[in-house]
């Protein structure tokens, strides 16, 4: 009879403990969730791309042919991936791109009015912000957005 009690003491603390680490890791994933991070880490080979695309825009402040080249690299590898973050990465990179450019394009057609030099000069931070943005977060394995 002891045996019995003994064995259903043991199974009651088993489930206990499943029971338990379940609801730690339900907790685990709710706060990775709440810190707007993945649980899938970005390939090496994507964020190898991502870098060199990063690394174009940024060149790109001092030879504007390569802040074209990573647009058009961005768009040739959004096809290519599978993973959400990188996914996520070359929307963004997208997205600089064009506004930048539109808001480039304003600024230069304003500037026969002295408020187009303010308009450039806000791109221009934007654009640097947006570039160190994506890439801090990409070194942390976050999403761009």
């Amino acid at each position: 009879m002891s045996e019995t009690v003994a064995a259903e003491k043991n199974e009651s603390t088993e489930k206990t403990e499943v029971a338990t680490d379940s609801v730690h890791a339900a907790a685990s994933a709710a706060e990775s969730a709440q810190e707007g991070t993945s649980t899938t880490a970005i390939p090496a080979e994507e964020k190898q791309v991502l870098v060199i695309i990063y690394g174009l825009m940024g060149a790109g402040f001092f030879l504007g042919v390569t802040f074209i080249a990573a647009v058009i690299m961005a768009y040739i590898k959004r096809g290519d991936v599978e993973n959400e973050i990188t996914k996520d990465h070359l929307r963004f990179q997208i997205r600089t791109f064009w506004f930048s450019l539109l808001w480039t394009a304003i600024g230069a057609a304003l500037s026969v009015v002295v408020v187009g030099y303010f308009v450039l000069l806000a791109a221009f931070f934007w654009t640097l912000y947006r570039v160190i943005k994506g890439f801090m977060r990409l070194s942390s394995g976050k999403p761009a957005y």
